[in-house]
């Protein structure tokens, strides 16, 4: 697997993304549409900058007080 990187920033691609965030295809499309994860359109490749990934996953995660479970973002 080729790393990819813009500014010595590392990039994932829809693959990584969907790996890493345990989730379909169908919720990336959906976060991509609502605005609420930034991408990259390269041809036909869509990369996501790892910072903007660990950011969106610190503002999407909830935590259960009572049961100390993290509530799952893809459904």
């Amino acid at each position: 697997m080729v790393e990819l990187s813009v500014q010595g920033e590392r990039l994932l691609d829809m693959k990584e993304f969907m790996s890493f965030m345990h989730c379909k295809r169908s919720s990336v499309y959906r976060w991509r549409k609502e605005g609420k994860i930034a991408s990259v359109i390269v041809g036909r490749k869509v990369l996501f900058r790892a910072t903007e990934v660990e950011s969106f996953l610190q503002e999407n995660t909830r935590c259960c007080v009572e049961s100390n479970k993290e509530v799952s973002l893809c459904q």
